[in-house]
């Protein structure tokens, strides 16, 4: 199976959207020339999910093709699940890259996000969070004293 290697996911980048509404990505993200993934069926899809926490979640190809397995475990059967299942893609948001690396978010996620004119995209390692401004602010509140106890819970 070939599958893009997004590298890591790492760092703050604040951006500006454009008149269009779309986001420059950090290029150390982007899919690397000549890289395609036959996981989705289509090369270099990313998949934007609504986090219950106000922000977007962004999935990779690799990330994507693991959630893919993951779900299609779910049997047809459990109709608990399969409602859930409905629900969940229902929220969800594909795209690919344009050349100059940007990307589009639908309404519904800028919306749940609170995004408007800026955004900050926060890397996690194997995929990486958009907030607004003010959402990253609350919730990455980072002072000497939570850096310390961060290193101290990783033992770094």
């Amino acid at each position: 199976m070939d599958i893009i290697d997004s590298g890591l996911f790492i760092g703050v980048h604040h951006r500006n959207l454009d008149d269009k509404g779309r986001l420059t990505v950090p290029a150390a993200w982007r899919p690397k020339k000549g890289s395609g993934a036959q996981d989705t069926g289509k090369p270099g899809v990313f998949l934007a999910i609504p986090n219950p926490s106000g922000y977007i979640t962004v999935y990779p190809p690799e990330r994507v093709q693991e959630l893919r397995v993951k779900l299609s475990k779910i049997g047809f059967k459990d109709r608990e699940k399969r409602s859930s299942l409905t629900r969940f893609l229902s929220m969800l948001h594909e795209f690919e890259f344009d050349k100059q690396g940007r990307i589009n978010m639908s309404a519904a996620l800028m919306k749940h996000a609170g995004i408007g004119k800026e955004a900050v995209m926060l890397g996690e390692l194997s995929s990486f969070a958009i907030y607004s401004p003010e959402s990253y602010d609350r919730e990455v509140n980072v002072s000497d004293e939570s850096l310390d106890a961060t290193f101290e819970e990783f033992e770094l």
